[in-house]
């Protein structure tokens, strides 16, 4: 018997952040532009009857080999960096995203939309994956917790939604 879950398995998240590993003791305010996330997801992508999210990731970067992952084609480790950029002659910041496929920049424009749209199938699978807490699929130890890699992708999936709001306003 095969055990998967929606086409993924070995989930694994970590998150880095700026701010909470130098927040002073006393809760000092921070500036903006020390504020900053770093979120990195791995998931191994499999075939199977609950999906074929390899098929589709390898058929939408066909054409775009710098999205393949060079040791393990089934590996997919995506990275979302949130920083603060000030507007210009302003003292308001706003967040700003930075995106990583694999190791490479995943660029917000229309010949990646495609890609950002699997991106959030793979997330929205991986926040139910690890709600459900299926062992097999969880790579479990100190950074990867299920309950971060719920709540980190939960964050990603946001930010994506953010970014493709924005995208589709201008």
């Amino acid at each position: 018997m095969r055990v998967s879950f929606n086409g993924i398995k070995n989930i694994g998240y970590t998150q880095f952040s700026y701010k909470s590993e130098h927040q002073t003791e006393n809760d000092e305010p921070i500036s903006p532009d020390l504020d900053y996330e770093n979120h990195f997801l791995s998931v191994k992508l499999t075939d199977d009857k609950d999906g074929n999210d390899l098929s589709e990731y390898l058929k939408l970067i066909k054409n775009k080999p710098q999205f393949l992952n060079i040791f393990n084609n089934q590996t997919l480790v995506f990275n979302v960096n949130k920083r603060y950029e000030p507007s210009e002659n302003s003292d308001i910041y706003y967040p700003e995203y930075d995106f990583q496929l694999n190791g490479e920049e995943l660029e917000v424009n229309d010949s990646n939309l495609k890609l950002f749209g699997f991106m959030s199938k793979i997330l929205k699978s991986t926040i139910k994956a690890s709600e459900n807490k299926p062992k097999k699929n969880i790579t479990n130890n100190d950074i990867f917790e299920e309950y971060n890699a719920s709540n980190g992708c939960q964050k990603m999936f946001g930010y994506i939604q953010d970014i493709m709001e924005n995208y589709f306003k201008s």
